[in-house]
């Protein structure tokens, strides 16, 4: 079957863990990056894909 206390330590490996400070800075990237699309989409709902990959 295995070592007594392996199921224990298996569930302690598969715990949670900090983000590190690229995933953070990464995060934050993208939801400013959506954001912008978001605002231009509201103010010119007519906007197309062209228009929606020159973020000012």
């Amino acid at each position: 079957m295995g070592e007594p206390g392996g199921e224990r330590l298996r569930r302690e490996k598969a715990g949670w863990q900090r983000a590190s400070f690229l995933e953070l800075l990464f995060d934050l990237v993208f939801v400013f990056a959506l954001n912008q699309v978001s605002v231009r989409l509201i103010h010119d709902p007519s906007a197309t894909a062209e228009d929606a990959r020159m973020i000012e």
